[in-house]
Protein backbone atom coordinates (compact mmCIF):
# COMPACT_ATOMS: atom_id res chain seq x y z
CA UNK A 1 0.00 0.00 0.00
CA UNK A 2 2.77 2.00 0.44
CA UNK A 3 4.12 2.00 -3.04
CA UNK A 4 0.48 2.70 -4.49
CA UNK A 5 -0.12 6.29 -2.04
CA UNK A 6 3.69 7.47 -2.89
CA UNK A 7 3.66 7.19 -6.54
CA UNK A 8 -0.42 8.33 -6.14
CA UNK A 9 0.40 11.31 -3.94
CA UNK A 10 3.51 12.01 -6.09
CA UNK A 11 0.85 12.12 -9.37
CA UNK A 12 -1.35 14.12 -7.58
CA UNK A 13 1.38 16.96 -7.29
CA UNK A 14 2.23 16.24 -3.46
CA UNK A 15 5.80 15.40 -1.92
CA UNK A 16 5.81 12.53 -0.06
CA UNK A 17 8.39 9.85 1.35
CA UNK A 18 8.39 6.18 2.70
CA UNK A 19 9.63 4.90 6.28
CA UNK A 20 10.62 1.46 5.97
CA UNK A 21 11.39 1.24 9.70
CA UNK A 22 10.88 -2.89 9.89
CA UNK A 23 12.81 -3.84 6.56
CA UNK A 24 12.52 -3.31 2.73
CA UNK A 25 10.37 -5.34 0.69
CA UNK A 26 10.33 -5.53 -3.10
CA UNK A 27 8.28 -2.65 -3.56
CA UNK A 28 11.01 -0.34 -2.90
CA UNK A 29 12.44 -0.35 -6.04
CA UNK A 30 9.45 0.60 -7.62
CA UNK A 31 9.32 4.22 -5.17
CA UNK A 32 12.92 5.05 -5.26
CA UNK A 33 12.90 4.79 -9.26
CA UNK A 34 9.82 7.22 -9.19
CA UNK A 35 12.60 9.43 -7.00
CA UNK A 36 10.34 9.03 -3.69
CA UNK A 37 12.81 9.19 -0.73
CA UNK A 38 12.89 6.31 1.28
CA UNK A 39 14.26 5.90 4.69
CA UNK A 40 15.02 2.38 4.92
CA UNK A 41 16.10 -0.09 8.10
CA UNK A 42 17.88 -3.61 7.62
CA UNK A 43 19.35 -3.87 10.90
CA UNK A 44 17.93 -2.56 14.85
CA UNK A 45 20.85 0.42 14.45
CA UNK A 46 19.82 1.53 10.94
CA UNK A 47 16.23 1.87 12.06
CA UNK A 48 16.85 4.13 14.75
CA UNK A 49 19.13 6.36 11.93
CA UNK A 50 15.60 5.61 9.38
CA UNK A 51 13.46 7.14 12.01
CA UNK A 52 15.24 10.12 12.91
CA UNK A 53 16.41 10.45 8.93
CA UNK A 54 12.06 10.31 8.93
CA UNK A 55 11.81 13.01 11.52
CA UNK A 56 14.53 15.18 10.29
CA UNK A 57 12.48 15.35 6.67
CA UNK A 58 9.90 17.65 8.85
CA UNK A 59 6.41 16.05 7.24
CA UNK A 60 3.36 17.40 8.25
CA UNK A 61 1.70 14.77 7.84
CA UNK A 62 2.73 11.05 8.85
CA UNK A 63 0.94 8.32 7.94
CA UNK A 64 1.04 4.72 9.27
CA UNK A 65 -0.76 1.64 9.11
CA UNK A 66 -0.89 -0.42 12.07
CA UNK A 67 -3.47 -3.70 13.15
CA UNK A 68 -5.08 -1.04 16.09
CA UNK A 69 -3.65 -3.81 18.65
CA UNK A 70 -1.76 -2.19 21.27
CA UNK A 71 1.81 -2.59 20.79
CA UNK A 72 4.62 -0.75 22.68
CA UNK A 73 6.77 -0.47 19.75
CA UNK A 74 4.79 1.02 17.80
CA UNK A 75 3.89 3.69 20.28
CA UNK A 76 7.55 4.55 20.99
CA UNK A 77 7.79 5.03 16.95
CA UNK A 78 4.69 7.36 16.86
CA UNK A 79 6.06 9.48 19.99
CA UNK A 80 9.41 9.57 17.63
CA UNK A 81 7.48 11.10 14.36
CA UNK A 82 5.79 13.00 16.18
CA UNK A 83 8.72 14.65 17.58
CA UNK A 84 9.22 17.37 14.98
CA UNK A 85 5.32 18.60 15.07
CA UNK A 86 3.39 16.66 12.15
CA UNK A 87 -0.24 15.09 12.56
CA UNK A 88 -0.55 11.53 12.69
CA UNK A 89 -3.06 9.61 10.38
CA UNK A 90 -3.32 5.82 10.99
CA UNK A 91 -5.72 3.23 8.74
CA UNK A 92 -6.25 0.99 11.16
CA UNK A 93 -6.18 -2.03 9.08
CA UNK A 94 -8.17 -4.61 11.41
CA UNK A 95 -10.52 -1.92 13.45
CA UNK A 96 -9.08 -2.68 16.67
CA UNK A 97 -9.71 0.51 18.88
CA UNK A 98 -6.47 1.22 21.05
CA UNK A 99 -6.87 2.19 24.30
CA UNK A 100 -3.43 2.89 25.30
CA UNK A 101 -1.48 5.77 25.04
CA UNK A 102 -1.18 5.07 21.27
CA UNK A 103 -4.52 6.53 20.95
CA UNK A 104 -3.97 9.85 22.43
CA UNK A 105 -0.94 10.24 19.83
CA UNK A 106 -2.90 9.54 16.42
CA UNK A 107 -4.80 12.68 15.51
CA UNK A 108 -7.21 10.81 12.42
CA UNK A 109 -8.31 7.30 12.19
CA UNK A 110 -8.80 5.84 8.63
CA UNK A 111 -10.67 2.52 8.60
CA UNK A 112 -11.18 0.42 5.20
CA UNK A 113 -14.73 -0.27 4.79
CA UNK A 114 -18.10 0.52 6.88
CA UNK A 115 -18.09 -2.56 8.52
CA UNK A 116 -14.70 -2.01 9.75
CA UNK A 117 -15.69 1.61 11.12
CA UNK A 118 -18.76 -0.20 12.77
CA UNK A 119 -16.76 -2.34 14.75
CA UNK A 120 -14.47 0.37 15.76
CA UNK A 121 -16.61 2.68 16.78
CA UNK A 122 -18.50 0.24 19.11
CA UNK A 123 -15.33 -1.10 20.63
CA UNK A 124 -14.21 2.76 21.63
CA UNK A 125 -17.64 3.70 22.39
CA UNK A 126 -17.96 7.30 23.31
CA UNK A 127 -14.08 8.06 23.34
CA UNK A 128 -13.88 6.86 19.70
CA UNK A 129 -16.84 8.80 18.75
CA UNK A 130 -15.22 11.69 19.72
CA UNK A 131 -12.39 11.03 17.48
CA UNK A 132 -12.01 12.25 13.72
CA UNK A 133 -12.69 9.10 11.71
CA UNK A 134 -13.28 8.41 8.00
CA UNK A 135 -13.69 5.48 5.72
CA UNK A 136 -10.71 5.17 3.39
CA UNK A 137 -10.28 2.07 1.37
CA UNK A 138 -7.18 0.56 0.17
CA UNK A 139 -5.44 1.85 -2.74
CA UNK A 140 -6.04 -0.82 -5.78
CA UNK A 141 -3.38 -0.41 -8.65
CA UNK A 142 -5.69 -1.52 -11.89
CA UNK A 143 -2.12 -1.88 -14.39
CA UNK A 144 -0.52 -4.86 -11.78
CA UNK A 145 -3.62 -7.33 -12.96
CA UNK A 146 -5.42 -7.80 -16.38
CA UNK A 147 -6.77 -10.43 -17.82
CA UNK A 148 -4.62 -12.30 -20.91
CA UNK A 149 -5.33 -12.72 -24.26
CA UNK A 150 -7.48 -16.06 -25.02
CA UNK A 151 -4.35 -17.94 -26.45
CA UNK A 152 -2.55 -17.42 -23.26
CA UNK A 153 -5.16 -18.84 -21.36
CA UNK A 154 -6.16 -21.53 -23.12
CA UNK A 155 -2.58 -22.67 -23.13
CA UNK A 156 -1.83 -22.35 -19.60
CA UNK A 157 -5.26 -24.45 -19.37
CA UNK A 158 -3.89 -27.05 -21.13
CA UNK A 159 -0.42 -26.73 -19.40
CA UNK A 160 -1.94 -27.73 -15.59
CA UNK A 161 -4.42 -30.50 -17.16
CA UNK A 162 -8.06 -28.53 -17.11
CA UNK A 163 -10.31 -29.94 -20.14
CA UNK A 164 -10.75 -27.10 -22.22
CA UNK A 165 -15.33 -27.32 -21.80
CA UNK A 166 -14.46 -27.57 -17.78
CA UNK A 167 -15.70 -24.92 -15.68
CA UNK A 168 -13.33 -24.15 -13.62
CA UNK A 169 -13.87 -22.02 -9.44
CA UNK A 170 -10.14 -20.81 -8.52
CA UNK A 171 -9.03 -19.74 -5.30
CA UNK A 172 -5.52 -17.62 -5.09
CA UNK A 173 -4.23 -16.64 -1.36
CA UNK A 174 -1.04 -16.79 0.92
CA UNK A 175 -0.36 -20.22 2.50
CA UNK A 176 -1.69 -19.44 5.90
CA UNK A 177 -4.58 -21.42 6.72
CA UNK A 178 -6.71 -18.68 8.83
CA UNK A 179 -6.87 -17.55 5.54
CA UNK A 180 -8.70 -19.78 3.91
CA UNK A 181 -11.34 -22.09 4.87
CA UNK A 182 -12.51 -26.11 4.70
CA UNK A 183 -15.74 -24.45 3.68
CA UNK A 184 -13.65 -24.69 0.06
CA UNK A 185 -13.58 -28.12 -0.24
CA UNK A 186 -16.60 -29.01 1.50
CA UNK A 187 -18.86 -27.15 -1.22
CA UNK A 188 -16.92 -27.99 -4.46
CA UNK A 189 -17.17 -31.55 -3.06
CA UNK A 190 -20.90 -31.55 -3.20
CA UNK A 191 -20.88 -29.92 -6.75
CA UNK A 192 -19.03 -33.13 -8.11
CA UNK A 193 -20.09 -35.39 -6.01
CA UNK A 194 -23.69 -35.18 -5.36
CA UNK A 195 -24.92 -32.28 -8.24
CA UNK A 196 -22.38 -34.46 -10.65
CA UNK A 197 -21.28 -30.89 -11.79
CA UNK A 198 -18.08 -30.98 -14.20
CA UNK A 199 -16.24 -28.20 -12.52
CA UNK A 200 -12.70 -27.90 -11.90
CA UNK A 201 -10.90 -26.05 -8.31
CA UNK A 202 -7.68 -24.77 -9.72
CA UNK A 203 -6.42 -23.48 -5.73
CA UNK A 204 -2.96 -21.27 -6.18
CA UNK A 205 -1.06 -20.69 -2.72
CA UNK A 206 -2.96 -23.59 -0.72
CA UNK A 207 -1.32 -24.31 2.87
CA UNK A 208 -0.23 -27.44 3.53
CA UNK A 209 -3.04 -28.09 5.47
CA UNK A 210 -5.41 -27.91 2.82
CA UNK A 211 -3.59 -29.64 0.39
CA UNK A 212 -3.53 -32.91 3.16
CA UNK A 213 -7.21 -32.50 2.84
CA UNK A 214 -7.45 -32.61 -0.92
CA UNK A 215 -5.49 -36.17 -0.78
CA UNK A 216 -8.45 -37.12 1.36
CA UNK A 217 -11.11 -36.53 -0.71
CA UNK A 218 -13.11 -38.38 -2.80
CA UNK A 219 -11.16 -39.73 -6.02
CA UNK A 220 -13.46 -37.91 -8.39
CA UNK A 221 -13.34 -34.66 -6.88
CA UNK A 222 -9.16 -35.41 -5.86
CA UNK A 223 -9.02 -35.42 -10.14
CA UNK A 224 -10.36 -32.06 -10.80
CA UNK A 225 -8.28 -30.21 -8.33
CA UNK A 226 -5.34 -28.61 -8.90
CA UNK A 227 -2.85 -27.33 -7.03
CA UNK A 228 -0.12 -24.88 -7.67
CA UNK A 229 2.50 -22.82 -5.73
CA UNK A 230 2.49 -19.53 -4.96
CA UNK A 231 4.04 -16.68 -6.60
CA UNK A 232 4.81 -13.27 -6.56
CA UNK A 233 4.83 -12.70 -9.88
CA UNK A 234 1.94 -10.15 -10.99
CA UNK A 235 1.73 -11.52 -14.64
CA UNK A 236 1.88 -15.06 -13.31
CA UNK A 237 -1.01 -13.68 -11.14
CA UNK A 238 -2.83 -12.37 -13.57
CA UNK A 239 -2.57 -15.74 -15.94
CA UNK A 240 -4.05 -17.69 -13.13
CA UNK A 241 -6.92 -15.65 -12.49
CA UNK A 242 -7.35 -15.92 -16.48
CA UNK A 243 -7.54 -19.50 -16.50
CA UNK A 244 -10.66 -19.15 -13.97
CA UNK A 245 -14.21 -19.28 -14.50
CA UNK A 246 -15.42 -17.44 -11.18
CA UNK A 247 -13.53 -17.04 -7.81
CA UNK A 248 -14.73 -18.54 -4.99
CA UNK A 249 -13.51 -17.04 -1.50
CA UNK A 250 -13.81 -18.77 1.67
CA UNK A 251 -11.47 -17.25 4.82
CA UNK A 252 -11.89 -18.12 8.30
CA UNK A 253 -10.72 -15.16 9.60
CA UNK A 254 -13.04 -12.93 6.79
CA UNK A 255 -11.35 -9.50 5.01
CA UNK A 256 -10.51 -6.81 6.56
CA UNK A 257 -10.84 -5.50 2.81
CA UNK A 258 -9.67 -8.22 0.21
CA UNK A 259 -6.94 -7.23 -2.12
CA UNK A 260 -7.11 -10.27 -3.92
CA UNK A 261 -10.81 -9.89 -4.32
CA UNK A 262 -10.40 -6.90 -6.81
CA UNK A 263 -7.40 -8.59 -8.27
CA UNK A 264 -10.07 -11.33 -9.29
CA UNK A 265 -12.65 -8.83 -10.26
CA UNK A 266 -9.88 -6.78 -12.35
CA UNK A 267 -9.55 -9.85 -14.61
CA UNK A 268 -13.49 -10.31 -15.02
CA UNK A 269 -13.80 -13.33 -12.09
CA UNK A 270 -17.39 -12.79 -11.01
CA UNK A 271 -17.14 -13.60 -7.22
CA UNK A 272 -18.96 -16.44 -4.93
CA UNK A 273 -18.03 -14.99 -1.13
CA UNK A 274 -18.93 -16.14 2.53
CA UNK A 275 -20.41 -13.88 4.83
CA UNK A 276 -18.36 -13.93 8.15
CA UNK A 277 -20.28 -11.60 10.64
CA UNK A 278 -18.02 -13.45 13.69
CA UNK A 279 -14.96 -11.99 12.12
CA UNK A 280 -13.64 -9.65 9.92
CA UNK A 281 -16.16 -9.09 6.87
CA UNK A 282 -15.13 -6.81 4.58
CA UNK A 283 -15.83 -8.67 1.67
CA UNK A 284 -19.47 -7.95 1.92
CA UNK A 285 -18.97 -4.58 0.87
CA UNK A 286 -15.51 -5.22 -1.78
CA UNK A 287 -17.87 -7.47 -3.66
CA UNK A 288 -21.66 -6.64 -3.30
CA UNK A 289 -24.22 -9.20 -3.76
CA UNK A 290 -24.60 -9.16 -7.86
CA UNK A 291 -22.31 -6.67 -8.29
CA UNK A 292 -19.06 -8.19 -8.27
CA UNK A 293 -20.47 -11.92 -8.00
CA UNK A 294 -22.87 -13.59 -5.14
CA UNK A 295 -22.10 -13.03 -1.40
CA UNK A 296 -22.97 -16.43 -0.12
CA UNK A 297 -24.60 -16.21 4.02
CA UNK A 298 -24.45 -19.76 5.08
CA UNK A 299 -22.01 -22.78 4.48
CA UNK A 300 -24.49 -24.61 3.40
CA UNK A 301 -25.41 -22.28 1.06
CA UNK A 302 -21.96 -22.00 -1.35
CA UNK A 303 -23.24 -24.95 -3.46
CA UNK A 304 -25.84 -23.33 -4.41
CA UNK A 305 -24.14 -19.88 -5.54
CA UNK A 306 -21.66 -22.01 -7.24
CA UNK A 307 -24.03 -24.25 -9.46
CA UNK A 308 -26.21 -20.77 -9.98
CA UNK A 309 -22.55 -18.98 -11.65
CA UNK A 310 -22.30 -22.28 -13.65
CA UNK A 311 -25.65 -22.63 -14.75
CA UNK A 312 -26.85 -18.81 -15.63
CA UNK A 313 -25.04 -17.61 -18.23
CA UNK A 314 -26.61 -14.70 -18.17
CA UNK A 315 -25.85 -13.74 -14.43
CA UNK A 316 -22.66 -14.37 -14.90
CA UNK A 317 -21.53 -12.43 -18.16
CA UNK A 318 -23.68 -9.70 -16.50
CA UNK A 319 -21.76 -9.80 -13.06
CA UNK A 320 -18.04 -10.14 -15.18
CA UNK A 321 -18.67 -7.26 -17.58
CA UNK A 322 -19.10 -5.19 -14.54
CA UNK A 323 -16.80 -6.56 -12.09
CA UNK A 324 -13.44 -4.22 -13.64
CA UNK A 325 -15.68 -1.08 -13.41
CA UNK A 326 -16.85 -1.86 -9.62
CA UNK A 327 -13.70 -1.94 -8.31
CA UNK A 328 -12.24 1.07 -10.50
CA UNK A 329 -15.18 3.50 -9.81
CA UNK A 330 -14.74 2.47 -5.53
CA UNK A 331 -10.40 1.88 -5.36
CA UNK A 332 -8.49 3.27 -8.07
CA UNK A 333 -5.17 4.67 -6.89
CA UNK A 334 -6.49 8.50 -8.14
CA UNK A 335 -9.77 8.30 -6.57
CA UNK A 336 -8.49 7.21 -2.76
CA UNK A 337 -4.95 9.46 -3.35
CA UNK A 338 -8.05 12.28 -3.62
CA UNK A 339 -9.83 11.36 -0.70
CA UNK A 340 -6.65 10.85 1.23
CA UNK A 341 -5.56 14.22 0.81
CA UNK A 342 -8.92 15.97 1.23
CA UNK A 343 -8.48 13.98 5.23
CA UNK A 344 -4.88 15.24 4.83
CA UNK A 345 -6.45 18.60 4.43
CA UNK A 346 -8.93 18.41 6.74
CA UNK A 347 -6.64 17.06 9.65
CA UNK A 348 -4.16 20.59 8.60
CA UNK A 349 -6.29 23.19 8.09
CA UNK A 350 -9.86 21.91 9.18
CA UNK A 351 -11.39 21.87 5.51
CA UNK A 352 -14.69 19.62 4.66
CA UNK A 353 -14.34 16.33 3.70
CA UNK A 354 -16.73 15.37 0.37
CA UNK A 355 -19.08 12.58 0.52
CA UNK A 356 -18.20 11.89 4.33
CA UNK A 357 -21.47 9.60 4.85
CA UNK A 358 -23.13 8.80 8.04
CA UNK A 359 -21.39 6.49 10.28
CA UNK A 360 -22.76 2.70 10.27
CA UNK A 361 -25.22 1.65 12.90
CA UNK A 362 -26.33 -1.37 13.76
CA UNK A 363 -29.64 -0.78 10.94
CA UNK A 364 -26.69 -0.63 8.55
CA UNK A 365 -25.27 -3.83 9.65
CA UNK A 366 -28.77 -6.11 10.04
CA UNK A 367 -29.35 -5.02 6.17
CA UNK A 368 -26.04 -5.65 4.61
CA UNK A 369 -25.49 -8.95 6.36
CA UNK A 370 -28.49 -10.08 5.29
CA UNK A 371 -27.68 -9.64 1.56
CA UNK A 372 -27.28 -12.76 -0.30
CA UNK A 373 -28.19 -16.28 -0.46
CA UNK A 374 -28.76 -18.44 2.62
CA UNK A 375 -30.11 -17.95 6.09
CA UNK A 376 -28.51 -15.10 6.98
CA UNK A 377 -27.14 -14.46 11.26
CA UNK A 378 -29.41 -16.48 13.30
CA UNK A 379 -30.85 -14.92 16.70
CA UNK A 380 -27.92 -16.50 18.71
CA UNK A 381 -25.01 -15.24 16.27
CA UNK A 382 -26.86 -11.82 16.43
CA UNK A 383 -26.91 -11.68 19.84
CA UNK A 384 -22.73 -12.79 20.02
CA UNK A 385 -21.84 -10.30 17.45
CA UNK A 386 -23.37 -7.89 19.97
CA UNK A 387 -21.86 -8.91 22.87
CA UNK A 388 -18.89 -9.40 21.45
CA UNK A 389 -19.26 -5.50 20.31
CA UNK A 390 -19.40 -3.99 24.05
CA UNK A 391 -16.49 -1.70 24.93
CA UNK A 392 -15.92 -3.62 28.15
CA UNK A 393 -15.93 -7.12 26.61
CA UNK A 394 -13.85 -5.97 24.47
CA UNK A 395 -11.43 -4.13 26.91
CA UNK A 396 -11.62 -7.50 28.80
CA UNK A 397 -10.23 -9.47 25.55
CA UNK A 398 -7.50 -7.12 25.60
CA UNK A 399 -6.01 -7.39 28.98
CA UNK A 400 -6.57 -11.68 28.57
CA UNK A 401 -4.93 -11.02 25.19
CA UNK A 402 -2.10 -8.84 26.71
CA UNK A 403 -1.03 -11.59 29.13
CA UNK A 404 -1.34 -14.50 27.47
CA UNK A 405 1.43 -12.69 24.91
CA UNK A 406 3.29 -12.17 28.16
CA UNK A 407 2.93 -15.70 29.85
Amino acid sequence: MAQNYALGLAAAGQISAVLAHAGAGPRLEYITKAGIPAFTATTPTDRDSAIQAAVEWKPDIVHVHRSGYPNTAETTLLKALRSSGPKIVETNVFARFDWTAANELIDVHLLLNNWCYYKWLAWGGTKARRKTSFVVPNAVDATAIKPVESERRIRLRSQLGIPGDRFIFGRVGQPILAKWSPATLEAFSTLVQREQTDAGLLLVGCPPELEQAVTRRPTKTREQIVLVPPTRSDERLAEYFSAMDAFIHTAAIGESFGMVLCEAMLVGLPIVTLSTPLKDNGQLEVVGHEHGGLVVLSKSALPEAMRRLVDDSELRSTIAGNTREWVLQRFDVAAIVQRLVEVYRHTLTGDPVADNLPRPDGRWISSIASRGIGDGPSLPQKGMFWLLHRPLVYRAYLGLRGRLRRA
